[in-house]
């Protein structure tokens, strides 16, 4: 899931554009239980990895950081951080119900 399918095309100077202001990401909720990862020294820097430890793929970084409330994940993603890790099926009911580009 490409999280660029979440924000809506603008035309401006007659070229589209994403509009990164005009974003549905932060109506991501999460119904079931999530569960919690500590980061340790190889996840520093590195939310492709966090997402791979945990969803066994590098596309769902973006909802980690973003449940996190991590807007920086190059300076907020220090050793012990505990970050929140939604369910699949919660990201799964945001992508059919808040996907913008279609």
């Amino acid at each position: 899931m490409n999280r660029t399918r979440f924000y809506k095309k603008e035309v401006v100077n007659e070229v589209e554009e994403l509009d990164f202001l005009n974003s549905s990401l932060s109506n991501l909720t999460m119904k079931r239980r999530p569960s919690y990862y500590r980061l340790n020294s190889i996840d520093r820097k590195r939310p492709d990895i966090i997402s791979e430890k945990n969803y066994g793929t590098v596309y769902f970084w973006w909802v980690i950081m973003a449940a996190s409330g991590i807007q920086d994940p190059f300076f907020e993603t220090t050793i012990g951080r505990i970050v929140k890790v939604p369910s699949m099926l919660d990201i799964s009911d945001f992508a059919k119900k808040y996907r913008k580009n279609r």
